[in-house]
């Protein structure tokens, strides 16, 4: 029994040991866990041990700089660096400002010295007194769309290609097609046949090249396309009917018009022609006057409703006819008056020398009315001059 106690006792002695031994491990462990990490609370204390007091949360020690020879930053030296930027910047600005300042001055005594010059200038801007410059075409067609691409762009003119393609249906006819610069934005879903004019050969070579370019594809597989040369203001070709094969054999400019066009569209054209009011009439009988929504668009340049800035058009139109073969100082709303037609819509852009109009053929109600006004007009004015010759004594002639 001795023997069986004294093991007891050592056993139980033996497994205190290894219990106080397991906590003080368990200690240990916590000892060495880092800063800042909370120690593990065991969720229900043994039997043979103190509940450990609850961790409180230690907060890392702070960074230290890399490398040894570090030094903290300094306020001061902060606030000055950041004062030089802020100098650094002003001065750059001012001397933008300063650099536009001194364009802006430099172009606007351009404008004075022009001004100056052209204080004396009553030039004739009746197409009539100025001379035909129409060849000028043949010889800057393979670099005019270089030449007006810029000043299209900064001038809205391309913007107002887009909305006055959009409005194209039917049968179209461009007259005046130059290089055929409308050719990309039209709408082939509801065009039914596109007939191109100019009287410039080269003109119409660059816009056959240009539509090789574009190369619709179905989009414009079923609209037959006519490249033309001639003069606008003579017969030109009915729409063409039936494919593109029969477009191309339809191609004379024979007189006894059957069938008009549903949309007729010219854009700077009227600038570079000799007759420009014929011209338009010319349109107006190329209409389909049986579809009462058939139109003539019209996209030119001419004068402006400001007066120095007509007198600078006056000034310089001769130079720039000879360079462009066109005259940018001709009154559009006054030739469009003269042809007879009908305005619909009227806009203008760049200080007024960009016009814009949507165009109709007066229909037969409108001309009567109008000749009735002019009787009308006749009679009161020769019963007025009755009046005046007899005087007070007319009475006595009834």
């Amino acid at each position: 029994m001795s023997l069986g106690g004294q093991s007891f006792c050592s056993l139980s002695h033996t497994h205190d040991q290894n219990s106080f031994s397991s906590q003080g491990s368990k200690t240990r462990q916590h000892n060495i866990m880092p800063r800042g990490v909370p120690r593990t609370i065991p969720k229900k204390p043994g039997p043979y041990h103190a509940r450990s007091p609850v961790p409180q949360y230690r907060a890392p020690p702070p960074r230290t700089p890399i490398g040894s020879n570090a030094k903290p930053a300094d306020p001061a030296a902060n606030a000055q660096s950041r004062i030089k930027l802020q100098r650094g910047a002003r001065g750059v600005g001012i001397y933008v400002m300063g650099a536009c300042a001194f364009g802006m001055a430099f172009y606007m005594s351009g404008i004075a010295v022009s001004l100056y010059k052209s204080r004396n200038v009553h030039g004739d801007h009746s197409p009539s007194a100025q001379r035909d410059v129409a060849g000028v075409y043949d010889t800057t067609a393979g670099g005019f769309d270089a030449e007006v691409n810029f000043s299209e762009k900064v001038g809205g003119v391309i913007k107002a290609r887009k909305e006055m393609s959009a409005m194209v249906k039917g049968n179209v006819l461009e007259v005046s097609c130059g290089t055929a610069r409308n050719l990309g934005y039209y709408s082939f879903d509801k065009i039914k046949s596109l007939t191109l004019i100019d009287l410039s050969p080269q003109m119409v070579e660059e816009a056959r090249k240009k539509w090789d370019i574009l190369n619709p594809g179905k989009a414009a597989e079923n609209v037959p396309i006519r490249f033309l040369q001639g003069d606008c203001i003579g017969d030109m070709p009915e729409p063409p009917t039936g494919t593109q094969k029969d477009a191309k054999t339809s191609t004379a400019f024979t007189p006894g018009l059957n069938k008009g066009y549903d949309t007729i569209v010219q854009t700077m054209g009227l600038c570079s022609t000799a007759q420009p009011v014929e011209l338009l009439k010319n349109l107006s009988k190329h209409l389909d006057h049986s579809n009462p929504d058939a139109r003539i668009l019209l996209l030119e340049h001419g004068r402006s409703y400001i007066g120095w800035m007509n007198k600078l058009l006056d000034m310089t139109a001769p130079q720039h006819a000879d360079k462009h073969g066109c005259w940018w100082n001709r009154d559009i709303g006054q030739l469009i008056e003269d042809s007879g037609l009908e305005v619909v819509r009227e806009r203008r852009k760049q200080f007024g020398t960009v016009w814009i109009f949507e165009l109709k053929p007066k229909t037969v109600t409108q001309s009567i009315k109008d000749k009735a006004e002019q009787v009308g007009g006749k009679i009161e004015q020769e019963i007025q001059t009755q009046t005046t010759q007899n005087g007070w004594l007319s009475w006595m002639s009834k």
